[in-house]
């Protein structure tokens, strides 16, 4: 089994502008990979003596495109735990899905003998593009838009509205009963949820919102949230919905950039706080 990056290595991004002061002079983030092949600060197989050990896996909203290592939800989860006592490991990938996180788990991150696993679900898992690709995906006039900014910005700025309703039926689709990889991503859970249970390992699910109309009654996709949730609850797995820790919040404010709609270091800060306290809550942290 091996690690999904370069032990050693770097992640480099790099944006535009900078609207809050959060980037290098040169508009970059520098992401550092410890020799273990996870992203943050140094750490070794067995777990230190007198912390417990907690694994997160995720696509690249755990990894934390766009936030210093320090930022990143895990480490953020960290804080909030309290590292005197919590050492909260990152095993986000960047473009991955629940299936393949389940098999990082099994090839890998169990190699770090955690007490408890989260795997930080988000919509687009079951096959479905992203909200973002989605409405700026050009459809009409795409060859001259590709000469003209100014065009570009006039069509998008009619067109995006126009998809909105499509790209919620799309998302929507991918949670039908009827839904091939939403049976797929349910057979991972649960084999995620035996395989810990047989070792002892607490396991959890956290479903992160799309950072898009977070205000209550305007969220588009709580049902997607309430047929995970009523998933997972039925399966025994406990669950949190990190929604209720955004929700009123505006969601332009918890990007990463107005071109980069990863959660940024308030979004991650306000998720984790959450978490803390569901894990703890629900004893699945001593």
């Amino acid at each position: 089994a091996e690690s999904a990056y370069w032990p050693g290595g770097e992640l480099v991004y790099r944006y535009p502008s900078d609207p809050r002061g959060s980037f290098d002079a040169d508009g970059r983030v520098v992401g550092h990979v410890n020799s273990l092949g996870l992203r943050g600060p140094e750490c070794e197989l067995e777990p230190l003596s007198g912390r417990a050990r907690v694994a997160l896996l995720g696509d690249s909203f755990t990894l934390g495109i766009g936030v210093r290592d320090e930022d990143t939800l895990p480490a953020r989860l960290e804080a909030a735990l309290g590292p005197e006592r919590f050492e909260v490991l990152n095993f986000g990938v960047s473009a991955t899905d629940t299936l393949q996180q389940v098999q990082y788990l099994e090839g890998y991150a169990l190699r770090f003998a955690p007490r408890a696993v989260v795997l930080v679900f988000f919509l687009n898992d079951t096959e479905r593009r992203s909200t973002m690709r989605y409405l700026t995906e050009p459809r009409a006039l795409v060859g001259l838009r590709r000469y003209s900014h100014l065009l570009e910005l006039l069509v998008a700025s009619l067109e995006r509205p126009l998809l909105r309703g499509p790209m919620e039926a799309h998302s929507r689709e991918g949670y039908s009963e009827q839904s091939e990889p939403w049976l797929a991503v349910r057979e991972a859970l649960l084999r995620a949820r035996d395989l810990l249970d047989e070792r002892g390992i607490a396991f959890a699910v956290a479903i992160h919102p799309v950072l898009v109309d977070l205000a209550p009654g305007r969220y588009p996709f709580e049902d997607i949230h309430a047929t995970v949730r009523s998933f997972c609850k039925d399966a025994g797995i406990p669950v949190v919905d990190l929604h209720e820790a955004l929700s009123g919040e505006r969601a332009a404010e918890l990007w990463v950039h107005p071109n980069d709609r990863h959660p940024n270091v308030r979004s991650n800060r306000l998720s984790a706080e959450h978490r803390a306290a569901f894990l703890k809550r629900e004893g699945l942290v001593p």
